[in-house]
């Protein structure tokens, strides 16, 4: 993982569950909170990452071993 980026526990969550193809509304399930705070956390990791989309956030998460 970039040391440089800190990743919150709910954002590191929302990156495992990615990694398992897990759909926005099924993590906000499994985590209690809303889509619109997957959402929140999304664009979050987003801009941490400096990436647009989902499939960049697992590239990008595959090639820093996230």
């Amino acid at each position: 993982m970039n040391s440089n980026i800190k990743f919150s526990l709910q954002e590191k969550k929302i990156l495992q569950y990615l990694s398992q193809a897990k759909s926005r509304k099924t993590i906000a399930q499994e985590l209690q909170i809303s889509v619109n705070t997957v959402d929140t956390h999304l664009r979050n990791i987003r801009t941490k990452t400096n990436t647009h989309s989902i499939p960049e956030i697992l590239v990008w998460s595959i090639k820093n071993n996230s």
